[in-house]
């Protein structure tokens, strides 16, 4: 009888032995798969005229296909507003620039929005070019039509933009976002 009690005692105990070393064995296992299977991010492209492909450099259509809908998308939110939508389409385009340059513009357009409640006016912008200088500089050509009261005014303007690369976010969905803004009357 006291063989049998030692014998299950010892059993027991090569049981508890034999779980931990299996449980080791998996763990270790599954460590090592897990560092081999690294998962590696894919950037997806996908045409205006919805064909889609992975993209593999900086210098894929693709790329610069967004490049252009992140500028205009931009140029749109910034430069066409009234007094009633000034504050939603000018947070939207802020979403886009970096804080400093964000930091840079608050005082002008703080002055643009007092400016509107003063004098109520409509600004609707056409882009009349968009060229890339160099690999973050872009130049583009808008038509200003700015309706005040009676009193209706048409400016040209080139804006230069230098834009960056950033991580997509809920406000911010594209690659980039505005580095530098400046604009020249024509």
């Amino acid at each position: 009888m006291i063989l049998f009690r030692l014998s299950r005692l010892y059993e027991q105990e090569i049981q508890k032995w034999s779980l931990l070393l299996t449980l080791l064995i998996w763990a270790l296992t599954a460590s090592v798969l897990a560092l081999q299977n690294r998962k590696e991010i894919l950037v997806v492209g996908i045409s205006s005229s919805g064909s889609a492909r992975i993209i593999e450099s900086k210098d894929d259509r693709y790329i610069q296909e967004e490049l252009k809908v992140f500028l205009l998308s931009f140029l749109e939110q910034y430069f066409n507003f009234d007094q009633a939508n000034f504050l939603e389409r000018v947070g939207r385009a802020s979403d886009l620039m970096t804080i400093e340059l964000w930091d840079q513009q608050k005082t002008k357009l703080a002055e643009i929005q007092e400016g509107l409640k003063k004098e109520p006016l409509k600004q609707s912008a056409t882009i009349e070019s968009l060229d890339l200088i160099s690999d973050s500089k872009v130049e583009a050509v808008l038509n200003l039509h700015i309706e005040q009261r009676l009193a209706k005014r048409n400016i040209k303007i080139r804006v230069t933009i230098e834009v960056a690369p950033h991580g997509r976010s809920t406000q911010n969905p594209w690659g980039y976002e505005i580095k530098e803004l400046s604009d020249v009357i024509l």
